[in-house]
């Protein structure tokens, strides 16, 4: 056996060259586990923001049908998007993860799959409509030139005219001669391949998601689960019973085992074997006296049937089975070479909250091992009465994305580990580089939503980055709810107001007065009406609502929610404020004649602008100079989201957007830790002597970030840290 754990890095690592043709972005999370031929995989993201996105996302994993389960630490596409396709691709253990994330990243996936769908028709209609303008414009240009040859019949010349103007009714003969050339000119200037869409494929369906859920396995954050167990075979603890449990009767290779064991189980087997068949034949002789008692119940219903019948006799294992046990163990006599070999007694997970999202998870790996000189050298020493440990634990944490620290979101701060560690695989997202103060940043935003002049989009992920910032919109407004109040009364005095200076002589002392008084008024109500601009607050995002419901919903967390309820709403603030959107009518009626200048905030997904219903209200707000865009996470520059930050043209649906909207991007809002908060995080771990630490889910910035993780006490002297490549191997020695 192997001493040592491989493990290969397949994603969530940022190239450095960020202009290459082959840059990825550290989106695409996947880390392999290979524990002697056991093989596991940590996350199964999908790549995102990057050039070649597509082409990485539609590589099958090759060891897809090798795998004997999987780790998924929390609900994010770029952590959860290719599981589908893993599945499609012939993976059929387990998936492990806590309830909290199966749920949501169930609904995240059938998101995705109904967003991909919907870009796929949009996609064909859109190259239908641009093939059948070049077309249009090729055949006009050949009928014109034909029928200005001077070669046609007159037959031919009326069929060509009937299949032009049937074609182009709107023309008529006066206006060919311009149309053609405008044609000409078109064709000229333009390529159909410029404006042809690429259609993507779809990674997987509905049903592969039903699949893929139908696998998970459910382990709360603070649970330990066994996901394999072994014996060992150089000691007493060898039983029948636990060489059945590991199938070892269906073993296609043999079992070795000491002499002295060997021949103690088979004897036992042996032993079994002449039970089972007198157990097999007296079963036989109680069947013959049943039928009997049956056929004398016949004649004599005074006879209790269920009474008089006797019992069969269990038979667990067949004859034929034992028989099979038997012939897959083989003796040893030497068993030198394993003396020193580890034995992996049990793989174990442990799940630990990160705090980056609802139900996300650290996931500590333990490899239980013990080594035939151990347990021959306790054994030989024991004291009767009196146990030692056999056993040693390797242990391999893989952190997922950690939560804030020092400002944490709602799901809370990243659990601590208590156990020392082997290997840790840590992400460094912002390694480097440290978050601007959440109070600080709450402030910016609502400044942003007072002083804006028309419609405020803010794009949001629609895992907890929706609901965090509704919370925060709701909070703030049970703060004001004194000015709404206050804002109400002033309209209506200055309703009266008006009312009253139209009923006074103009220019007298009391019209004065009163003019006076409606100027001071409108001042306060202007004023107020900053205050309260947000009391109306839009969702258009299918994937938030039923997430915000899981969320209200789950008796651990709803109590953080529970502002979120409706009926919460109308008793906090006497009116339902939040208002999903369940369709395209309801969208087009934000923009209607009479609601299109309103002010309203609208919340929308997805979060990078890349597709979903945000992409409906891009159209209407990109080019609306009173209409503002506040971004509250991350986006690729190469995204939609990452065009528009940096006032980038974009295309929408074959037509080019400009960017003309007020613009504000705010960026302390990250659900992730932040560097400062690293270094306080990897100072509270506890490293064995000469662990290995892995930081990933980042770029370049990794390598300055690693001197500064070795100025901390608890790592500089004992830990080697790590700053692996995509495709990367680390070796882990397993402890013995």
């Amino acid at each position: 056996m192997k001493n040592n754990v491989i493990i290969k890095y397949f994603g969530g690592i940022e190239s450095d060259n960020k202009t290459s043709p082959n840059f990825v972005s550290l989106t695409g999370s996947s880390t392999l586990v290979d524990i002697n031929g056991f093989l596991g995989l940590i996350d199964y993201g999908m790549f995102q923001g990057g050039k070649n996105d597509e082409k990485y996302n539609q590589e099958p994993f090759e060891l897809a049908e090798k795998l004997d389960f999987v780790v998924l630490t929390h609900a994010h596409l770029d952590h959860c998007g290719r599981l589908p396709f893993l599945v499609k691709s012939g993976f059929s253990g387990p998936i492990y993860t806590t309830r909290l994330t199966g749920l949501q990243t169930k609904e995240m996936l059938f998101d995705y799959v109904r967003i991909m769908k919907a870009e796929i028709d949009k996609s064909k209609n859109l190259n239908k409509k641009v093939s059948k303008k070049f077309k249009q414009c090729e055949f006009l240009i050949r009928a014109y030139e034909s029928l200005n040859s001077n070669k046609l019949s007159r037959e031919d010349r009326e069929k060509i005219e009937k299949k032009l103007y049937r074609k182009f009714p709107e023309i008529d003969s006066n206006e060919l001669n311009l149309a053609y050339l405008e044609a000409k000119d078109y064709l000229s200037k333009n390529k159909e391949s410029d404006y042809l869409r690429k259609v993507d494929d779809l990674l997987f369906d509905e049903s592969d998601v039903e699949r893929t859920f139908s696998l998970f396995k459910f382990v709360d954050n603070g649970e330990e689960i066994t996901v394999k167990e072994n014996i060992s075979f150089f000691t007493s603890e060898v039983s029948i019973e636990k060489l059945f449990s590991l199938g070892v009767d269906k073993n296609e290779e043999k079992v070795y085992l000491s002499v002295e064991i060997f021949n103690k189980i088979v004897e036992e087997i042996g032993q079994r074997i002449e039970n089972t068949k007198k157990a097999l034949k007296e079963n036989l002789e109680i069947s013959k006296r049943n039928d009997k008692i049956k056929s004398e119940y016949l004649s004599n219903e005074n006879i209790d049937l269920e009474d008089s019948l006797e019992d069969y006799y269990e038979i667990p294992y067949s004859i034929e089975q034992l028989k099979n046990l038997k012939n897959n163990l083989s003796p040893k006599v030497d068993f030198k070479d394993e003396l020193d070999s580890p034995l992996i007694k049990a793989i174990k997970l442990r799940f630990f909250s990160a705090g980056h999202i609802e139900g996300s998870s650290q996931v500590l790996l333990q490899i239980v091992t013990e080594t035939a000189k151990r347990v021959l050298g306790v054994l030989n020493k024991e004291i009767p009465g009196f146990k030692r440990k056999t056993e040693k634990t390797t242990n391999l944490l893989f952190s997922g994305d950690l939560g804030r620290i020092s400002d944490p979101n709602l799901p809370g701060i990243p659990a601590k580990i208590p156990f020392k560690l082997d290997y840790a695989q840590v992400e460094s997202t912002y390694a480097g580089r440290n978050h601007e103060k959440r109070e600080e940043m709450e402030k910016v935003f609502f400044e942003e939503l007072e002083n804006a002049n028309g419609k405020v989009l803010i794009p949001a992920f629609s895992i907890q980055r929706t609901q965090e910032v509704l919370l925060m919109i709701l909070n703030e407004m049970k703060k004001r709810v004194s000015d709404l109040k206050e804002y109400k009364e002033r309209k209506k005095e200055l309703k009266k107001l008006k009312e009253t200076l139209l009923e006074t002589v103009i220019d007298s002392k009391k019209a004065i007065n009163i003019s006076k008084a409606i100027e001071i008024l409108q001042k306060e109500i202007l004023g107020l009406k900053k205050s309260v601009i947000f009391q109306n607050i839009i969702v258009d995002s299918p994937l938030s609502k039923v997430i915000t419901n899981i969320y209200r919903n789950d008796k651990n967390i709803n109590e953080k929610y529970k502002l979120l309820d409706p009926a919460e709403q109308i008793r906090v603030f006497g009116r339902q404020v939040i208002h999903f959107l369940e369709g395209k009518k309801d969208q087009e009626k934000i923009y209607s004649e009479n609601k299109k200048n309103s002010k309203e905030i609208i919340v929308s997904a997805a979060g990078m602008c890349e597709g979903g219903s945000i992409l409906f209200h891009l159209q209407n707000i990109l080019e609306d100079k009173d209409a503002k865009i506040v971004f509250v996470g991350y986006c690729p520059e190469s995204t939609n989201g990452g065009k528009i930050k940096a006032r980038k043209e974009i295309f929408i649906e074959g037509k080019k957007f400009q960017v003309l909207c007020e613009l504000a991007d705010l960026k302390g809002f990250s659900a992730h830790i932040d560097g400062n908060e690293l270094l306080e995080y990897l100072g509270n771990l506890d490293f064995a002597f000469g662990a290995k630490l892995a930081l990933n889910h980042g770029g370049e910035a990794r390598k300055d970030f690693a001197e500064q993780i070795l100025t901390l006490d608890k790592i500089h002297s004992k830990v080697n840290i790590l700053v692996p490549d995509l495709f990367d191997e680390v070796s882990i020695n397993i402890k013995k």
